[in-house]
């Protein structure tokens, strides 16, 4: 990963994780610009602001995130909080897109105490179709590209949940997979964006996860990938 990937991981993720847990994550604009049928083998807003500019040199990712109150597991940052209104842990594990541009910032597994787990992505302002959604098509490694389906944008338009299908499909992969390849396609206009994504230190990033992510783990990788 580039330095100057790890940087907008800092200026972009400080935000971005602090008020997920309150309902609308908070965008930040980092240097940089991001752009058949599922394989076989796969088994079963908030406020944009400018960020300063961010000088040092991030040679070490884990010491970067520690830095900023965040755990670090090979590409992925950690984050878990408590709601002070329910007491309840909430958790965000995610991985930022590999260029350090926004257009598609990053993908981050999501869940609170008890709960279920969501995949989510942090986007750039999206405008979407009528109803709201995106068109998405994804690559995992070198294998045949999945889509077009069709996301839901969350209310800011600067969240794109994945449906519980692709959820699935993400979390089935991130098992055995080593990266993947997002297209995203604003209906409104035809903006595409495209953008790489790691799941080096997937499985030990979701176990901080104050979600049952052991059985998870157990379920989604019975049929392999």
């Amino acid at each position: 990963m580039s330095g100057g990937a790890k940087a907008g991981i800092v200026t972009g993720v400080t935000l971005f994780f602090s008020l997920a847990f309150l309902g609308e994550w908070v965008g930040r604009r980092m240097e940089g610009t991001g752009s058949p049928e599922p394989d076989s083998s796969l088994a079963a807003d908030s406020i944009s602001t400018e960020a300063p500019a961010f000088d040092p040199d991030p040679s070490n990712l884990g010491s970067l995130a520690e830095s900023f109150g965040f755990q670090s597991f090979g590409d992925f940052i950690v984050k878990v909080t408590e709601d002070p209104m329910t007491d309840k842990r909430i958790g965000v594990a995610g991985t930022p897109a590999e260029s350090g541009g926004t257009g598609i910032g990053m993908l981050s597994w999501k869940c609170e105490e008890g709960g279920k787990i969501d995949v989510i992505l942090a986007v750039d302002y999206m405008i979407g179709n009528r109803y709201g959604d995106v068109a998405a098509e994804y690559r995992f490694d070198d294998h045949e590209f999945v889509g077009p389906d069709l996301w839901p944008l969350e209310p800011g338009h600067r969240l794109v949940a994945l449906t519980q299908q692709s959820a699935l499909y993400f979390t089935l992969a991130a098992q055995q997979r080593s990266s993947v390849l997002i297209r995203l396609t604003d209906p409104s206009d035809y903006e595409v964006r495209t953008e790489r994504f790691s799941f080096k230190g997937w499985k030990e990033a979701v176990l901080q996860l104050p979600c049952e992510t052991e059985n998870l783990l157990v379920e989604t990788g019975q049929g392999g990938i």
